[in-house]
């Protein structure tokens, strides 16, 4: 009856605005629908400003980098490579990954409908990404370059849908690892030496960004162009498999963590089944991204070789601190709280479940910040033989806040946007936590205290999500 009735609805609506199409009309809707949604993520000021910081830097990197015909030739095929990973990732969550394209089956939308709904969301988020290209194309080559990068990344994205169904098709629950890192290495393979004998000697650096999104564009448009057969030929039978994972029984580590871990009972049990979570497999990204941290030591371990001014230690141990603290952010946040409300249904029937899952939550990410801080003061405390070990303490509280605030800032954002089994605008972090680490080791070092502000700002965040999670998650 539901379905009938906003059947009738979309057809008186689509009549009465004559002439438009009554068998479109629903796939209209839909696409304005999801439109609303991205917008409120895609428009976030603080989103923006984060935005600029990371374009602002990527110009300045990639200016430096590409010194020579070579290295800017090389800059922008790695550039368009990333471009087509992260298009074909988004490509592979928005059609397999999300739980209303359940519903979005059950409306009258058409034999490609959920296609062309899920096209115009790849196109909005993946503008953000196609903005930071942009800004690297302007490094190279000025806004030329600039709009070369934008238009190519724009042109992968409806192959990004095709092999996105044809991957998952013929990989299943791999195919969105296996298809991002083979994106990525199909466009350095067959770009990066055809590129450089193709084009004269000496070229500039214009000729060079154009030619490889010329390249880079027309291998997108030839690729898109079966994306409607694929579609017809493949989904159904791909998105029937999407949600099968492999599961690790770990069953003797989890009574030894019971008694070890000194947490109250309500909120232990909800930590966890969150590192069970992780421990079984069944957080891939969050593993994945914990298991890269570390290697922020290995790399400031490295650099703290030899004497080093002050200011330069600082600057050093800050960086490794942000660029860890990061992966550990986004692997404590937005994924794992989607899985936690598909693996524990008791949580949402239990006496204060907002409050309990948020204190859950930033104990679980607050676990891993600390664990990646320690092994950040640890490698300078003992790099080179120790010769920097005394200036580690004057650094810590700096680390420790930055850590702290960066993962704080990712869990808070997850219950504050959370929309049923899914976070709106989660690209939108990692625009936001390079402000929060700046900001946040900024006030640390003129007075270790400072960086508690930080928390006490964020209380209005706490108690929405708190309200959030009992509003929406309990109930839906």
């Amino acid at each position: 009856m539901f379905h009938g009735s906003l059947g009738a609805v979309v057809a008186a609506d689509a009549v009465a605005a004559a002439p438009v199409d009554v068998a479109t009309a629903p796939v209209d809707v839909a696409i304005e629908l999801r439109r609303r949604v991205a917008r409120d993520a895609l428009l976030d000021p603080f989103g923006w400003v984060g935005l600029a910081v990371v374009a602002l830097v990527l110009h300045g990197m990639v200016a430096d980098a590409a010194v020579d015909p070579g290295r800017t030739a090389a800059v922008a095929v790695a550039v368009l490579g990333v471009l087509a990973t992260v298009s074909h990732r988004t490509a592979d969550f928005l059609l397999f990954g999300m739980q209303e394209n359940d519903f979005l089956r059950t409306q009258p939308l058409g034999p490609r409908g959920l296609l062309r709904v899920r096209a115009a969301e790849l196109g909005w988020w993946s503008m953000p990404t196609r903005l930071l290209a942009a800004a690297c194309g302007f490094g190279l080559a000025g806004a030329v370059g600039a709009g070369a990068l934008f238009v190519a990344g724009t042109a992968l994205d409806r192959a990004a849908l095709r092999a996105a169904i044809a991957l998952r098709d013929r990989f299943g629950a791999g195919a969105p690892r296996i298809g991002g890192a083979g994106a990525a290495a199909a466009v350095v393979a067959l770009l990066a030496v055809p590129t450089g004998l193709a084009l004269p000697p000496g070229a500039s650096a214009t000729t060079l960004v154009l030619g490889v999104a010329a390249a880079v564009g027309g291998l997108g448009l030839l690729g898109g162009r079966g994306v409607d057969a694929t579609f017809d030929a493949r989904y159904a039978r791909a998105a029937s498999a999407a949600s099968s994972v492999g599961r690790l029984a770990l069953r003797r580590v989890w009574p030894v963590l019971d008694r070890l871990v000194p947490l109250p009972a309500p909120i232990r049990a909800r930590w966890l089944r969150d590192v069970a979570l992780l421990l079984r497999g069944w957080d891939g990204r969050g593993l994945f991204l914990l298991a890269l941290s570390p290697l922020a030591g290995v790399v400031l371990a490295g650099e703290l070789q030899g004497h080093l001014r002050p200011e330069a230690l600082l600057w050093r141990v800050l960086q490794a601190a942000a660029l860890g603290g990061a992966a550990v952010a986004y692997a404590v946040g937005p994924g794992v709280h989607v899985l936690r409300n598909r693996a524990m249904v008791w949580e949402r029937t239990a006496p204060r479940p907002g409050r309990r899952a948020t204190i859950s939550a930033h104990a679980y990410a607050a676990t891993f910040a600390l664990l990646h801080a320690g092994t950040i003061l640890a490698t300078a405390a003992l790099a080179d033989g120790g010769r920097h070990g005394g200036a580690v303490l004057g650094v810590a509280p700096a680390v420790l806040a930055l850590e702290l605030a960066m993962a704080h800032y990712t869990v808070a954002y997850a219950l504050t946007r959370t929309a049923g089994r899914r976070v709106a605008g989660e690209t939108t972090l990692a625009f936001a936590l390079p402000v929060v680490a700046v900001a946040v080791a900024g006030v640390s070092l003129v007075h270790p205290f400072l960086g508690l502000v930080y928390f006490a700002g964020t209380a209005g965040m706490y108690a929405r999500g708190v309200d959030r999670y009992e509003a929406v998650e309990v109930t839906w």
